[in-house]
């Protein structure tokens, strides 16, 4: 989920177990080209997703 800057309110979700997200170890959002990373722990698995 993406949250305020206050961490108060829910602004959207990014990703899902339907887009393949599934127990999530690790983010990180790569501002110059808009992606985030999502490394997930069971399967080794790394997502990234374009972001707007």
């Amino acid at each position: 989920m993406q949250l305020d800057g206050e961490g108060r309110k829910k602004l959207a979700t990014l990703a899902t177990n339907r887009d393949g997200l599934s127990d999530p170890k690790s983010v990180f959002y790569i501002r110059s080209t808009a992606s985030i990373i999502m490394g997930q722990y069971a399967s080794g698995k790394i997502l990234v997703f374009k972001v707007q």
